[in-house]
């Protein structure tokens, strides 16, 4: 499993005001004016697409910013790969009980028991990206299946506050900056200070994508490739194929059945995609080669596995 940090920012398209999303949903309540900001599928998949290929090729703890324009919003996203970790303390968190952590939701830091906030995918993701398995970190306030504009985030706390004309206590939940005294009925606008202090300006906050590199593409898709080095057939129809997308490091050889579903993908292979080839002997192993080698590499046709190398 591979960790890939996420922190990602905009500005609120009704009053410009910044808008953090520390969470993968549609819905964003801007803390500012209150109104929703809604992205849609298509454009996490957009935002997040070089963080999923490129973030597990990057060197542990090596970070890429990048500036996104896309429709009304430019967002300022930072990627970079590192395994979870608290938010407050930087312990790390164990990737291999993250299954375990999810049932739960909540998982408490054994050195300074913060809650940190842990789950499944989500089918935003899940659709276009099969290698995600978890999402860790994210801020729970942000994630409603169906906001409710107004309603108080849980680290607002109540504020008292009197009618500037008749000195009453006004009753104040939130939900709209207009405010009707009940003993003058005056109409109260809240100011900045008091506003903010009922909805806290939200902070960008780090969080992560566990990643399964050797997670197989959903049902009826193929991994992407640029350069094509090679691609047979065998007798009962599955097809291989030796590619890789930029040719530095991520060189793979993958299969599909008849159906056009990948059955295995190989990846580690210290192979270039310049002048590499492949066979299959009579009985039915995969061989792969390179010109520019000394040595065969034979795969199984079932996973992709490994056998053995042949030295010439």
């Amino acid at each position: 499993m591979t960790g890939i940090c996420i922190e990602l920012k905009t500005s609120c398209g009704h009053c410009s005001s910044p808008l953090m999303l520390n969470a993968v949903t549609n819905d964003f309540i801007c803390p500012a004016c209150n109104k929703n900001n809604y992205f849609s599928d298509e454009d996490w998949q957009n935002l997040l697409d070089d963080a999923v290929k490129e973030g597990p090729g990057l060197n542990d703890g090596e970070g890429q910013p990048s500036t996104i324009m896309r429709g009304a919003y430019t967002y300022q996203l930072m990627y970079g790969k590192q395994q979870p970790r608290c938010g407050k303390c930087k312990t790390k968190i164990d990737v291999n009980k993250l299954e375990d952590y999810s049932a739960k939701s909540n998982y408490s830091c054994p050195k300074c028991s913060n809650e940190i906030f842990i789950r499944r995918t989500n089918d935003i993701l899940q659709k276009e990206f099969s290698g995600i398995k978890f999402l860790v970190g994210e801020d729970d306030d942000m994630l409603k299946v169906n906001p409710v504009k107004g309603k108080l985030p849980s680290s607002a706390k109540p504020v008292l506050f009197t009618c500037p004309s008749c000195a009453g206590n006004l009753e104040i939940d939130g939900t709209d900056r207009m405010v009707s005294c009940k003993y003058c009925d005056s109409q109260i606008y809240l100011p900045d200070d008091l506003w903010l202090r009922l909805h806290p300006v939200k902070e960008v906050s780090r969080w992560y994508m566990v990643i399964d590199e050797n997670a197989l593409p959903a049902k009826g898709t193929m991994p992407e490739w640029y350069y094509l080095s090679d691609v047979l057939s065998d007798r009962e129809g599955n097809t291989y194929f030796a590619t890789a997308d930029d040719g530095e490091g991520d060189f793979i050889v993958w299969s599909i059945d008849k159906e056009l579903n990948t059955r295995w993908i190989k990846k580690g292979l210290k192979f270039s995609h310049e002048r590499t080839g492949m066979c299959i002997s009579d009985d039915g192993n995969l061989f792969l080669f390179n010109e520019n080698r000394n040595s065969i590499l034979k795969l199984s046709p079932k996973d992709g596995s490994e056998i053995k190398k042949d030295r010439r």
